[in-house]
């Protein structure tokens, strides 16, 4: 949503007045209650006390929500003329004294209407359609798969490796979202013991030397860094929130490079402040043979504060660099034979399906046909043949939005895609142009594995710019790896 912030609402707390609202920059709010009257009694509001419920929920969301500006309440069918009526002279006097609230009713001529515009094909696919979008569906899709390469695929062996850590950025999923959380309370640890530091400088030690007033200028630039590293932990507060609520949209819309900007800035202005002071040519009123001791106390404390934002720095650039992630649109890795590209895209999809997300998971053998990229994955999903690619498409992406998550496409094995004997050139002619299509929508991301020795036979003017590696286990991985293997099999 463009306009503002979208905000749906769990009512079984005792209800808002609305099932979900939309914040516009101002503060402004508009609210939509919906009312599903259609039962052996009929859908009008004459029945029992319809219209006293519709009362209260437009009382209690101008209490709940004071900067109301519209309400619309949604019904299964449209208003007679009397309920019309009734919306329009009877139903403003629940609103409060000096408010102003728009009141509108949506009906089904309003649904049927949005739903036949080619902007909502995905939705109505998606719910409406004949292709049932469940998750039951997308398991049925990942366990045919499964089962084809189950001799390379066991779950209870699956060790966590750097890729799986790039992943769960890339699908902004639980796990990432621990991450991120566990990253806001180490930065905080660390800002605190930043502001320790800058304490020490704006203390009487080390004793004895005479700074000449230069501390006024040091603790001016030193408390604009601070200030911007806070704000920066702040931001990474607010994106873990979001992660946690699984509003993706609104971790995009954070803005990192103006942070990092006033950052740096603050940064390079705490530096320069620092270098302009000729250390030894600072008085100092102790005992001589303690001098050189005390100018090598006067460096540590002018830069320790410059030395810990410096990591700190660093290390905020790594986070902001995974949260900028779940803006990609793909991801391909590479990796030599039997390092694990099959059981890796085995396990992404089963994770996500035994957490009640939805995965789709295509072996590159099944592409055989000289049949464009997309009309190939639908004839391998048994998409029915009303769906074009683009339906399906928005069909998946509704499906997205309706678990609240991305949806991984991962295509394993693109080194396996044979056509009469030979390589196919279906991915060389036909990943482009599928990629293109997906940067549409921020709800599908393709992840595909192929052997490295074919890297340069799909992408002949060099690798993706979104490229990663498979190499198999490091150090402390291959220890635990170890240790499910001789559990599993009993060793």
């Amino acid at each position: 949503m463009t306009k503002g912030q979208f905000t749906p609402i769990d009512d079984t707390g005792g209800g808002d007045g609305v099932e979900f609202y939309l914040t516009f920059p101002n503060g402004d709010q508009w609210g939509w209650q919906a009312k599903f009257y259609y039962s052996d009694s009929g859908p009008r509001l004459n029945v029992g006390n319809r219209k006293a419920s519709i009362k209260n929920s437009l009382r209690v969301a101008c209490q709940k929500h004071p900067r109301l500006t519209r309400w619309v309440i949604c019904t299964p069918t449209n208003f007679t003329t009397q309920e019309q009526t009734w919306l329009e002279t009877n139903l403003p006097q629940s609103i409060p004294k000096n408010t102003s609230v728009d009141l509108v009713h949506w009906g089904d001529s309003d649904f049927n209407n949005w739903l036949s515009e080619p902007r909502f094909s995905g939705k109505r696919l998606y719910f409406f359609g004949e292709l049932e979008l469940s998750l039951e569906w997308f398991r049925t899709q990942v366990e045919k798969q499964i089962a084809i390469v189950r001799d390379r695929f066991n779950e209870m062996l699956h060790t966590e490796t750097d890729v799986d850590a790039y992943l769960h950025a890339l699908l902004g999923d639980a796990a990432f979202a621990k991450f991120i959380g566990e990253r806001v309370a180490f930065f905080e640890g660390e800002v605190g013991e930043f502001r320790q530091a800058v304490v020490e400088l704006d203390s009487d030690k080390p004793y004895g030397v005479d700074w000449r007033g230069l501390k006024t200028t040091l603790l001016s630039q030193v408390e604009r860094l601070e200030d911007a590293l806070t704000e920066a932990i702040e931001q990474l507060r607010k994106a873990h929130g979001y992660l946690e609520e699984q509003k993706l949209d609104e971790v995009r819309s954070l803005n990192w490079d103006v942070l990092w900007s006033r950052m740096e800035q603050a940064y390079e202005s705490y530096g320069e402040a620092v270098s302009a002071i000729d250390i030894a040519a600072l008085g100092y009123e102790g005992e001589e043979r303690n001098r050189e001791l005390m100018l090598r106390e006067v460096q540590r404390i002018l830069h320790q504060p410059r030395w810990m934002a410096a990591n700190l720095m660093d290390d905020l650039r790594g986070v902001m660099a995974r949260l900028n992630q779940i803006s990609q649109t793909d991801l391909h890795l590479f990796g030599n034979a039997g390092v694990g590209k099959t059981h890796l895209s085995s396990h992404i999809c089963h994770e996500r399906l035994e957490s009640g997300l939805p995965a789709l998971l295509v072996l590159g053998l099944h592409f055989t046909s000289g049949q464009p990229l997309q009309t190939q994955l639908l004839n391998i999903l048994d998409i029915p043949a009303a769906y074009g690619w683009h339906d399906f498409l928005h069909a998946l992406e509704a499906a997205a939005q309706a678990y609240h998550t991305r949806i991984p496409l991962v295509i394993d094995g693109l080194n396996e895609a044979m056509r009469y004997g030979a390589f196919s050139d279906v991915w060389r002619t036909g990943l482009p142009g599928f990629i293109h299509e997906l940067s549409h929508t921020n709800c599908v991301v393709l992840i595909t594995t192929c052997r490295s020795t074919y890297r340069e036979a799909i992408w002949p003017d060099g690798e993706p710019v979104n490229a990663g590696y498979v190499f198999g286990f490091d150090d402390y991985s291959v220890e635990l790896a170890l240790e499910k293997y001789f559990s599993w099999y009993q060793i």
